[in-house]
Order: structure tokens, then sequence, then C-alpha cells
């Protein structure tokens, strides 16, 4: 077994339960979930050979309105990073013609860019 996906649920105390599906017997818990996903790899070491080296995928069982709001920045977040790739191709291209048709310093046209 090379993968395998890890189930978190937050029970009624707020405690991160989490269960590996594919190995029987295998779940583990965590009050954060930084905590949850140490003590998961923790326990798929006691019933798997070479757990650390394994891909654990994730899934959450969240309330819908958590995962819609999750969906939404996740889309945001993906509309700002091509937006970013843009902008930095932009500052680029503006950079190379400052430099080389107008004759500006790197330092300058960094400037006017307002570039670090």
């Amino acid at each position: 077994m090379k993968s395998c996906t890890a189930v978190f649920e937050r029970d009624e105390d707020g405690v991160w339960i989490v269960t590996v599906p594919a190995v029987r017997g295998c779940h583990s818990s965590g009050r954060t979930l930084a905590e949850a996903r140490r003590n998961i790899r923790e326990a798929l070491c006691l019933f798997v050979e070479n757990a650390d080296g394994m891909v654990l995928s994730e899934k959450f069982r969240l309330p819908a309105e958590a995962r819609r709001v999750l969906a939404e920045y996740r889309q945001r977040e993906r509309t700002a990073l091509r937006a970013k790739s843009a902008a930095d191709e932009a500052a680029r291209k503006a950079r190379i013609l400052l430099r080389k048709r107008v004759g500006l310093p790197e330092r300058d046209a960094r400037a006017l860019l307002a570039l670090p």
C-alpha cells in the first residue's frame, strides 16, 4: 500500500477523530488538526510497514456551510495566484522595456514599478 485516505471529522467536544478506512482498526484523534495528523501517522505505523513513506490524502467531513466557504476560499486563492502570476509577467516585461528602450538602470525601473 503506497497511499491511502485519512478521514477527519470533529466530534461534539471539538476533537478531531481520524480513521483510515482502508486499514481496518486504524484510527486516532487530536485536539488540533496538526496533532490529529501526527497521531494518525503514528497509528498507521502500527498497522502498515513503511507507513512513514506513504502518501496520506485527507478527506474532511464538515458541515455544508463550512465546505461551501472553503470551496469559495480555494477558488479565490486560485484566482489570486493567476492574477499574481500575470502581474509578475507584466512587471518583468515593463522592466525590460524600461531598461532597454528607455535606458533606465535596473534600480530606477524597479522603483517605478514599486518592486523591491
